[in-house]
C-alpha cells in the first residue's frame, strides 16, 4: 500500500505545483498597467514560413513562421517580430513561440507565447497567454504578462492575414 501511496503523493504534489505555476502566470488584470497592442500580420509577407502538411487529406499542418510588422506600444511605434510554431489538425491545435517588440533605437522587449487555435466555419480563432522574458535598454526591468487573441480567415500558412490583439499588464514601462 505504501508503494502505491508514495507515487500518488508525488503525483499530487507535482500536479499542485503545475496548478500553482498556471495560476501565477496571471493575466493583464493581475500585474501592472494595462496596454493594448493591436496589429495585423500577414503570412504572405513572412520572411520565414515552413508549413508541412501530412495525412490522407493533408489535415495535419505543422511548422514554423517568422512574421513581422509594426504596432504602437505605450505611445511608441515599435517593430514587431513573431516567431511561432504550430501543430494543427484541421486548423485546431497548439501554438507557441515568442513576440519581440523593437524600438527605433534597437531596444527590445521579449515575450514567450502559447495557446490554442480553433478553426470553425472558415474562421480561425487564436487564444493564448504571453509573459515577459526580459528587455534591453529602456525595457530593462519590465515585467508582466497578458493575453493574446487573434482572428484569421483560412488556415495558417495559406497566405492569410492574422489580426492580433495583445492585452498586456506591464510594470516598469515608462
Amino acid at each position: 500500500m505504501i508503494r502505491i501511496l508514495k507515487p500518488l503523493a508525488a503525483l499530487l504534489l507535482v500536479g499542485s505545483a503545475g496548478l500553482a505555476l498556471v495560476s501565477c502566470s496571471g493575466d493583464s488584470q493581475d500585474t501592472g498597467k494595462e496596454y493594448v497592442v493591436a496589429l495585423t500580420l500577414d503570412t504572405a509577407d513572412a520572411p520565414l514560413l515552413v508549413i508541412n502538411e501530412v495525412g490522407a487529406q493533408k489535415e495535419r499542418r505543422y511548422g514554423e513562421a517568422r512574421l513581422v510588422g509594426s504596432a504602437n506600444l505605450a505611445g511608441q511605434q515599435v517593430e514587431v517580430e513573431l516567431l511561432a510554431m504550430i501543430n494543427y489538425l484541421n486548423g485546431n491545435g497548439p501554438f507557441a513561440g515568442f513576440w519581440t517588440f523593437i524600438a527605433d533605437n534597437g531596444d527590445r522587449l521579449g515575450f514567450t507565447y502559447s495557446g490554442e487555435a480553433e478553426q470553425r466555419d472558415g474562421v480561425g480563432r487564436l487564444r493564448g497567454s504571453v509573459k515577459v522574458l526580459g528587455g534591453t535598454g529602456q525595457f530593462v526591468g519590465v515585467t508582466g504578462s497578458g493575453t493574446v487573441e487573434g482572428l484569421r480567415s483560412g488556415e495558417f500558412g495559406s497566405g492569410t492575414a492574422i489580426a492580433y490583439t495583445l492585452t498586456l499588464g506591464l510594470e516598469g514601462l515608462d
